[in-house]
């Protein structure tokens, strides 16, 4: 395979070092430190709580950024995976052959625990790829491990290994210079069947760059439009850089001996100006200003076998090596400054507690008689907000579904279509092909900007309502003495959810909040993985997606003298005949549903575990159990845990930062 990328994927070699050798020697550190906790130290529930947190940081933002390959199938994905790891590791053919999204680390980020000889694990389809390195969630969804040779028995459409085993995953690490700067995901290709489309789009981690492959010819057609607008929605905003930037969209089979580059270059520009005419009422779109020229400054022609026709590694290497090293390690050094701050705050408040409940021992009961005599009013005012966030959840059901239909009844009727062909497709070929896709872009676009909008209110409400907990226990100084978790507790109410609802929302690529109190044991716990947990919007336009591609590839027909009515009715009859409308009403009822009934399971278990806090700490405090000594005691552990985790250790990394 030695070509024009060769040199480029091998040069990175001569670095003396890379960017991410203190984060991965802090992340060492620091699981050390955790893990060799003094004997003299108590691991409380608090203690947990925080060292959960510092897990959840590791594992969501101690990260090299994630590179994501799609595409059709036969497009060259696993070819290109090849290339930018430099050498033949995946297996690669004609014929539809990726049959499992596959993540490929380097091989010094395997984990201690497993064996030398292991570089391929194949998992079942619960296991969870955001965890990707946690042993119990590898292991208890472990399917084979082994050699490079395991990727053709379960990965590929052509063993039976791959169906009589179910493997859903496979997890490989390779000693490829590039996977020092990223880690590489290749996905099954779409076109080939729904099965391998919906692995694709129902998958993923958070995608920090993504390359799109479509063959030059047919390139860019109605339906790789569709999945390409659904990259662009999972590609993260970092401020630093355009999200433009982390768009590769590649031209595969652009054979010199077949196209000259003169035609070639024009069939890029066309699809660029294609794209831009698609997704011009897409919020991404709008808010990065993106014109037909930035479009093309991300279009790259491809002819693997010869010649590298645009250079796109030089610019993919630059991203890498250069601007998002700088992205990812400030945003995590930021968690760890930010938690050790919050850490050394709630400690601090614990203490001082102490210290006013030493002052005054005898307080201490007459602290706790006061909280009960408040009890009838407090769970009055918390019945009173549970209640106001229903009805809220319920209006804002309401409320979606009329918008969504009068937005949908305004878009499709055959008035409207005529007057989109006018604007936006002049061309019959160009209208006949595209028309259908772009009103179904219209729609989708929609539903996310009204979910969207509801959904951050309500989820700033129910963060506030299960925060008022610990600002109650604050402001009545017993939060020292009943050390209550109303997040966790809210959390493990989750445990028959099959889907939070807007509970889930992520905005951005994680939400904080709420879903930073879903670790990695909790979440398998509640029986879903993180990856679902952070793709609920998604889960509202999943049924829409075979239906669209149906209606999408509608195809070429004869239209005659009036063909823009013509053109009109056929696609307003082909919505009509899918019921668009009322499986989006559906999907929109469906997720404001479970947003109420994982609401209502999560609040019933702060309440019940709120009044079993509080009837343990009465039955202390009846039988005299808490001592002053008891106190101290408890104020000199708390000290001590201020201390560990104030001295967590953490190095920032230098880098070019």
């Amino acid at each position: 395979m030695k070509n024009a990328f060769w040199s480029q994927t091998t040069h990175i070699k001569a670095e003396a070092e890379t960017p991410y050798q203190q984060m991965l020697s802090n992340i060492s550190l620091l699981n050390s430190y955790i893990e060799e906790i003094p004997s003299d130290i108590r691991v409380t529930e608090d203690a947990q709580k925080h060292i959960s947190q510092i897990d959840e940081i590791l594992m969501m933002y101690a990260r090299k950024p994630n590179v994501c390959l799609y595409g059709n199938f036969d497009s060259g994905k696993s070819t290109l995976s090849n290339i930018l790891l430099g050498k033949h590791k995946l297996p690669t053919g004609l014929a539809p052959l990726t049959r499992i999204p596959t993540f490929i680390h380097h091989v010094e980020d395997r984990p201690k625990w497993l064996n030398e000889n292991d570089y391929v694990l194949i998992f079942d389809e619960n296991w969870d790829p955001v965890f990707w390195s946690d042993e119990d969630n590898c292991i208890q969804h472990l399917v084979e491990k082994g050699g490079y040779n395991a990727l053709k028995e379960y990965v590929t459409h052509k063993k039976k290994k791959n169906t009589e085993y179910k493997s859903a995953y496979a997890l490989v690490f390779v000693d490829a210079p590039v996977l020092l700067y990223c880690s590489i995901t290749d996905f099954p290709g779409f076109g080939n069947s729904n099965e391998d489309t919906l692995r694709t789009t129902n998958r993923y981690l958070a995608v920090d760059v993504a390359f799109y492959l479509s063959i030059l010819p047919g390139f860019m057609d109605a339906t790789e439009l569709y999945h390409l607008g659904d990259i662009l929605d999972k590609l993260p905003n970092y401020p630093e850089i355009p999200s433009i930037n982390q768009l590769f969209i590649v031209a595969t089979h652009c054979n010199p001996r077949r196209y000259n580059t003169t035609s070639i270059k024009e069939t890029l520009k066309i699809a660029s100006k294609r794209i831009c005419n698609q997704f011009d009422n897409k919020e991404s779109f709008r808010k990065n200003n993106l014109t037909e020229r930035k479009i093309n400054q991300r279009i790259f022609a491809c002819w693997f076998d010869d010649v590298n026709l645009d250079n796109f590694t030089n610019v993919f290497f630059d991203l890498i090596k250069n601007e998002l090293p700088k992205i990812f390690l400030n945003r995590v050094n930021s968690k760890i400054d930010l938690f050790k701050q919050n850490s050394n705050k709630y400690f601090s408040d614990i203490i001082n507690e102490y210290h006013e409940h030493l002052a005054d021992f005898q307080k201490v009961e007459s602290f706790y008689n006061e909280l009960v005599l408040k009890e009838p009013e407090r769970k009055r005012q918390t019945d009173e907000k549970k209640k106001s966030i229903i009805a809220l959840i319920k209006t804002d059901k309401k409320k979606s579904i009329d918008e969504f239909c009068l937005y949908y009844d305004n878009i499709v009727s055959i008035e409207s279509i005529i007057g989109i062909i006018e604007n936006k497709f002049p061309d019959k070929k160009e209208a006949q092909t595209y028309l259908s896709g772009y009103i179904i872009e219209l729609l989708q676009e929609k539903v996310k900007s009204i979910i969207d909008v509801k959904t951050n209110c309500i989820c700033s409400d129910i963060e506030n309502y299960i925060s008022g907990y610990h600002k109650y226990l604050t402001s009545q100084k017993m939060t020292s003495l009943i050390p209550f978790d109303a997040t966790r507790a809210f959390s493990i109410g989750l445990s028959n959810a099959s889907s939070l609802g807007a509970i889930s929302f992520v905005s951005g690529i994680y939400r904080t909040g709420i879903l930073t109190a879903l670790t990695a044991s909790l979440i398998s716990s509640i029986g879903m993985t993180a990856a679902s947990v952070f793709t609920t919007l998604g889960a509202i336009l999943t049924p829409l997606a075979p239906i669209a591609l149906g209606i999408i590839a509608l195809g070429i027909f004869s239209l005659f003298k009036d063909w823009k009515k013509e053109l009109a009715k056929e696609v307003y009859n082909t919505l009509l005949k899918k019921d668009i409308k009322s499986v989006t009403k559906d999907s929109i009822y469906s997720y404001w549903e479970d947003t109420e009934t994982t609401f209502i399971s999560g609040a019933e278990r702060i309440e019940l575990e709120w009044s079993n806090s509080l009837h343990k700490k009465g039955l202390d405090i009846k039988n005299k159990s808490i001592k002053r000594v008891d106190i101290n005691n408890l104020l000199k552990e708390k000290k001590q845990l201020k201390s560990y985790f104030d001295k967590a250790p953490w190095e920032k990394s230098n880098f070019n930062i």
